[in-house]
């Protein structure tokens, strides 16, 4: 009677183990999607798909935009660096079409069923925003089970800014560039960076010598006397007068 007990709780506990393991990446409801932003509107499929570093990749896109799309994805963390020739079934898909539920340059159509992913968008960036909800999904679910799930969204609002301030608060060029590939994934698509202040010029680029020869030097230290005078520049070495040095090199 023991032994049929035992034999009778192994039995439960690996349909227990098989039944969690079919369900693990089933969406149970939209609210349990963690996409950010919402997507306008998610329909929720059946069956999964296993995304791995061998799924090739195919597009339509073509020049330089396609390079940049190929690169961005090699680099991610999806580490996809095969390219396919022609449409087939299991890749990843990318397309640009003449026409999606919503005529935006950025709205995108994702679909994701046992056959592949595709990506639709009328103009890269679309593409690109498609791409940002794919790495979140598989964030949350991983790339071995991705549930079926088909998504058309369009951004809510034109600008989508983030203010960064470094004329008196200095950040480092990595800080920088992770702030910008987060906005990328959240798909915020303006970033104002306020990079002086005190009406002078303190980054040097080389390209540009007259911002730093020119607009980094003024006749007046106190900035309202400056201001009062006619918010004149001076070039750097100018004689007869005080010239203040507001250059700074970073």
């Amino acid at each position: 009677m023991n032994t049929l007990h035992k034999i009778s709780s192994l039995v439960l506990i690996g349909i227990s183990l098989f039944l969690i393991s079919c369900n693990g990446n089933k969406i149970e409801n939209v609210e349990s999607i963690q996409i950010i932003p919402i997507p306008r509107e998610i329909i929720i499929g059946t069956g999964t798909f296993a995304l791995n570093t061998n799924t090739s990749v195919y597009t339509n896109m073509i020049g330089d935009e396609k390079n940049r799309i190929l690169e961005y994805l090699r680099l991610s963390s999806l580490l996809l660096n095969k390219e396919a020739q022609k449409e087939k079934t299991g890749t990843l898909q990318l397309l640009l079409v003449e026409s999606t539920n919503k005529e935006n340059s950025e709205s995108y159509h994702l679909q994701i069923n046992s056959s592949g992913i595709k990506i639709e968008a009328t103009d890269g960036a679309g593409i690109f925003y498609g791409i940002q909800t794919l790495l979140q999904l598989v964030e949350q679910y991983g790339m071995e089970k991705i549930p079926a799930i088909s998504i058309n969204d369009y951004p809510y609002l034109k600008y989508r800014g983030l203010l960064i301030d470094v004329s008196r608060h200095f950040f480092s060029k990595e800080f920088i560039k992770k702030q910008i590939d987060m906005m990328a994934y959240y798909k915020m698509n303006r970033l104002h960076w306020h990079l002086v202040d005190g009406a002078g010029w303190r980054i040097e680029i080389k390209k540009y010598p007259e911002l730093t020869d020119k607009t980094a030097w003024r006749l007046h230290e106190n900035l309202v006397e400056w201001s009062d005078n006619g918010k004149q520049y001076c070039s750097k070495g100018t004689q007869g007068h005080m010239v203040v040095i507001i250059h700074r090199k970073i």
